[in-house]
């Protein structure tokens, strides 16, 4: 279920009034260039950077903030890949109400590294205000500790997780009188641009954007003096790019069919290793998680070790060499 949703049951406001943008790159942190993403060249990404509560509608004496987002994109064939996940501080740390002026710089991810390729990316995040007490923060600990186990990075794992983190989150978020949604965006985007985004809890009419800049040390809203913004709440999140999936080794299904290519190697039985070699391939291929271009080069790359260690192993008295680990194999190398 996305935010909208949540948004007709627990929230007021229109949110056509908050302000929500790009901040230019020459007022942000120079780490991530303004480019538009290519669809099947990158894996994107989506981090977000910091929060701040101003003040709590609900009147809440201590609180515990809550990130949920959303996030969907079109994976191989014409079905999308759906990322749910709750982030909260570090131990679930109460908030005063009265003394909330704080800010909350996380750099969690919220995405990936996952293939672009194309369409839409559907993204939703909301940052909520949850009344503290023992079974909320039973419940806020599961949900982020399913969050944490099912990943933002591999599709395969998060499929089992979607629905209960979903329903969990709308439990959570129903109870009016205990959970109140202080900022959010839900926004569906075609051509991406990689950078800092802000969502404001501000008219978008009362927000001057030459006079936002991003810290480079704590990703907060500062003035154009670098004086910290604290007239509002906010959210602070990243899009970005990459043409490597540095944890590609990772990938369940490929980790699984590789362990029993080299099983098969280990024990002499070239048949069954051709077979788990054949398998592997067709894994890696039409590996969800992998642009083309990195699937042919693990190809590639284990094809070539595979058939070395098989010719070697059918010459008389050659001993069978072993098949190296999945990471080290060097397909980023040039």
């Amino acid at each position: 279920m996305r935010l909208l949703d949540f948004w007709k049951k627990i929230w007021k406001t229109p949110a056509k009034d908050w302000f929500y943008s790009q901040i230019p790159s020459n007022q942000t942190p120079n780490e991530i260039a303004s480019t538009t993403l290519q669809p099947g060249n990158i894996y994107i990404n989506v981090h977000l950077k910091s929060m701040r509560i101003v003040n709590v509608r609900n009147g809440f004496k201590t609180f515990y903030p809550a990130v949920h987002s959303f996030i969907s994109l079109k994976y191989i064939g014409n079905n999308n890949a759906e990322f749910n996940t709750v982030t909260a501080p570090t131990e679930l740390a109460e908030l005063d109400a009265k003394n909330i002026d704080k800010i909350i710089s996380l750099n969690k991810r919220l995405l990936g590294p996952v293939p672009y390729r194309g369409g839409d990316l559907q993204m939703d995040i909301g940052l909520f205000a949850v009344q503290s007490g023992d079974l909320a923060k039973s419940f806020l600990s599961l949900l982020t500790d399913m969050s944490s186990i099912a990943g933002v990075s591999f599709i395969g794992s998060v499929l089992p997780f979607v629905d209960p983190i979903s329903k969990g989150v709308d439990l959570l978020v129903g109870n009016t009188s205990e959970t109140q949604l202080e900022i959010g965006i839900s926004t569906d985007l075609n051509k991406i641009t990689a950078g800092y985004y802000a969502v404001i809890a501000e008219d978008k009419s009362k927000v001057h954007m030459n006079e936002l800049f991003i810290d480079k040390k704590d990703y907060k809203l500062v003035d154009s003096g670098g004086n910290t913004v604290h007239n509002y709440s906010y959210i602070v999140f990243a899009i970005s790019g990459t043409d490597k999936k540095e944890d590609w080794f990772d990938i369940p299904e490929l980790a699984s069919s590789y362990k029993k290519l080299q099983d098969d190697i280990k024990g002499g039985d070239i048949n069954a290793a051709t077979q788990s070699l054949d398998f592997f391939k067709r894994i890696v291929l039409t590996s969800n998680d992998l642009l083309f271009k990195d699937a042919k080069e693990i190809v590639k790359q284990v094809t070539e070790e595979v058939n070395d260690i098989l010719q070697n192993t059918q010459v008389a008295d050659s001993n069978t060499s072993s098949l190296r680990n999945l990471n080290e194999f060097p397909i980023y190398s040039n």
